[in-house]
């Protein structure tokens, strides 16, 4: 799902969406003259019929009618046309049996997984009116408004977790909602409750480690933490926090330690990517952003056959999607297929050569080959058009570097960690920079930073030796 506000969500219902000029009509909204006739048909069947099945005809027209009132009026002639008929084929079953919760919840999952949210929330509504006994239309209901109304999806959780006691994520989810209301003791009774099934008991305690941790008790916090790390010895979050508790406790030497396994541990998946209910949703979801971010997390994984494959199903380098074909060189790439990554870039180009990401890649490879000023060239354009991409200028950095342009190369370091106060390579080599050109003074905090983060790296600890050296000689 997006992160970012869709124009989706903010399609006005049926009443407020007009269709102009030759362009079809949004998906479920019946045009004026339709309406007309329906209605006549309607009096005319009951002329015919008689009083008794008139007025049965009647009363059922009125109740789809009225359970029809609140379905969304989406335009799809701002999708891509496989998405379109998607939609409108969702949308038509609702329509044509507009008391069935399946057809409510199937349209309502539709919408969800393509970032119509607002609109997704009022079918899983309808679909809990239809169906007030399944647990799946509050639960999916609640993932919606977490992101539109905090505490309506408190209540969808809760009615979930009434419904059905023994899924943990439901639970887990309630925990967060809680503990951003300021109720710890009640989101602390729904993670005790919560079953520790895998995949889901990593994110029960951790969230008990954390819960513990803002209560204070960092003893206990460790023993969830701990045990949290035990099955899951690469998730940063856990690192992450252990490292907060360290701190806390004073233990700094434990604190670096675990900041710096956090740095090099694999992104962690989020609810959303084992969730089982969301997963069943993920066959509808359509678009080039979608399947470029799963190509992201997976060559983050290390699964870049797994990312190639998924690409070429989406159009590979004859996708129209610039960003389709920008993701297939970086995966191409990565797998050092460097002729492959060369042709897909430069058809990316030819689609879009505005794009900072594009220009990263095309850095990239000219930087696998060694040709340090064709890749200072691509990542000065990178940052150009994207000023806080940090990771280009760290990489301008270090071709500005080679090329024997030291003061360009200090200050693309320091934009480098402007953007990115995390980035520890880029603060040692900073500091290398400034400390060889006599500046001890600017070295000195950012050898501190690096130091903390990752106490291990042997670069910085020939930075801290010559620091110490300078310090005992008095300069």
């Amino acid at each position: 799902m997006s992160d970012s506000t869709t124009p989706n969500e903010r399609t006005e219902h049926a009443a407020a969406t007009q269709p102009t000029g030759d362009a079809p009509p949004p998906a479920n909204q019946v045009p004026p003259r339709c309406r007309r006739a329906t209605w006549i048909g309607l009096v005319v069947g009951v002329v015919l019929a008689g009083p008794g099945a008139g007025g049965f005809f009647l009363l059922r027209e009125y109740r789809a009618a009225e359970a029809l009132r609140d379905l969304p009026a989406i335009d799809v002639t701002q999708f891509e046309p496989s998405l379109a008929k998607l939609v409108t084929d969702a949308g038509n079953s609702v329509r044509a049996r507009p008391r069935d919760a399946q057809a409510w919840g199937l349209f309502a999952g539709v919408l969800l997984v393509n970032d119509c949210i607002t609109e997704a929330a009022v079918c899983y509504a309808k679909a809990q009116r239809f169906d007030p006994r399944e647990f799946r239309w509050p639960y999916l209901r609640g993932v919606c408004l977490a992101r539109l109304a905090p505490s309506e999806a408190t209540a969808c959780f809760q009615a979930a977790v009434r419904l059905d006691e023994d899924v943990p994520l439901a639970r887990i989810r309630l925990a967060e909602r809680l503990v951003a209301a300021g109720q710890l003791d009640d989101a602390e009774r729904q993670l005790r409750a919560a079953p520790l099934v895998k995949p889901s008991d990593v994110f029960v305690l951790t969230a008990q480690g954390r819960l513990a941790f803002m209560r204070g008790k960092l003893d206990r916090a460790l023993e969830f933490l701990e045990r949290a790390r035990n099955l899951a010895p690469q998730s940063r979050p856990v690192h992450e926090l252990m490292a907060q508790v360290h701190q806390r406790r004073g233990d700094t030497e434990a604190a670096d330690t675990h900041l710096a396994a956090a740095q090099s541990a694999l992104p962690p998946p989020s609810l959303d990517e084992i969730d089982p209910f969301l997963s069943e949703l993920m066959a509808h979801k359509r678009g080039p952003k979608w399947t470029a971010a799963v190509a992201e997390r997976l060559v983050a994984a290390r699964r870049i056959s797994d990312a190639i494959a998924l690409l070429k199903q989406a159009g590979g380098e004859d996708s129209p999607h610039v960003i389709i074909v920008i993701m297939l060189g970086k995966a191409y790439l990565r797998d050092g297929k460097l002729e492959a990554a060369e042709q897909a870039l430069a058809r990316a180009r030819k689609i879009d050569p505005n794009e900072p990401p594009l220009h990263f890649e095309l850095g990239n490879l000219a930087l696998h080959r060694q040709q340090w000023l064709e890749a200072a060239e691509h990542y000065r354009t990178a940052v150009a058009l994207k000023p806080d991409f940090a990771v280009a200028h760290y990489n301008l950095g270090l071709c500005q570097r080679q090329l024997g342009n030291r003061s360009g190369a200090i200050e693309s370091l320091r934009q480098a960690v402007r953007y990115m106060p995390g980035n520890y390579p880029a603060h040692r080599d900073l500091a290398e920079l400034l400390i060889d050109q006599g500046d001890w003074e600017s070295a000195l905090p950012h050898v501190q930073i690096a130091a903390r983060m990752a106490p291990n790296d042997p670069g910085v600890g020939r930075l801290l030796a010559k620091t110490k050296r300078e310090s005992q000689d008095g300069r």
